[in-house]
């Protein structure tokens, strides 16, 4: 799919400030203070379509963020967690040798610290 990546991190983004904002928890409250159709938003959070300028400004507008806030991914607390479902999917023997990475680093740490 085209600017799929993209598309997942505006909808996510999106979502994200949805539940941080009171008044515009679903669609249609979204729709109603961006001046936008709610099949609009709908379409957007479902990410089968591509947000214009205009339309991603009157979003960030409605949740009273930035523009730039809807563009950016949310970084999760534990980094390494993002990785999961593509580490997953690899061959066992790469997955090993990630193991084998992370564990070899974390003991070069764990030596840091007590020298």
């Amino acid at each position: 799919m085209k600017n799929a990546t993209i598309r997942y991190v505006i909808a996510s983004s999106i979502e994200r400030h949805m539940l941080a904002t009171p008044d515009v928890r679903t669609e249609d409250e979204l729709a109603a203070r961006a001046h936008i159709e709610q099949s609009t938003v709908r379409s957007i959070l479902s990410r089968s379509i591509d947000v214009d300028i205009d339309t991603l400004d009157a979003i960030a507008t409605a949740l009273d963020v930035e523009v730039c806030a809807l563009l950016a991914p949310a970084v999760p607390a534990d980094p390494i967690s993002m990785y999961c479902d593509r580490i997953a999917a690899l061959p066992a023997d790469q997955q090993q040798r990630i193991q084998d990475f992370i564990n070899s680093v974390s003991a070069q740490h764990e030596q840091q610290l007590i020298n």
